[in-house]
């Protein structure tokens, strides 16, 4: 960090800014919808390839019968079907997001999540 006056300093375990569009949306998403009701609904959606592949809220799972390209742009990333199926989100960090969907069993829509980390 630099002050007004010129003068730099690096705080130990500090945290790094980085920017949003570094993030990376591919992968396996578990989350948790239905924001009005305390997240308490599973939500789990994968991202591969810049593109929706798969997505379920609680035991409904979503028409996603082909891939929808998500547009991502500075963190962020949204699409609408024809079907009414829609999601819009933003990456929080390069493990996190939250947003808002339009599927069944998604309650009031609201979303938060995890990157899935597979060993």
């Amino acid at each position: 960090m630099t002050n007004p006056g010129g003068h730099a300093a690096t705080l130990a375990g500090g945290y790094t800014f980085t920017a949003p569009d570094s993030f990376d949306p591919n992968g396996d998403w578990i989350a948790h919808a239905d924001g009005s009701n305390h997240y308490l609904t599973d939500m789990r959606f994968t991202i591969r390839n810049g593109a929706l592949i798969s997505l379920s809220c609680g035991r409904e799972m979503a028409p996603v019968t082909t891939p929808i390209t998500l547009a991502v742009q500075s963190g962020g990333f949204s699409f609408s079907g024809r079907d009414g199926l829609s999601m819009s989100g933003r990456l929080d960090s390069m493990t996190t997001s939250e947003g808002k969907v339009t599927a069944p069993g998604c309650g009031d829509g609201l979303w938060w999540a995890d990157k899935s980390v597979r060993f």
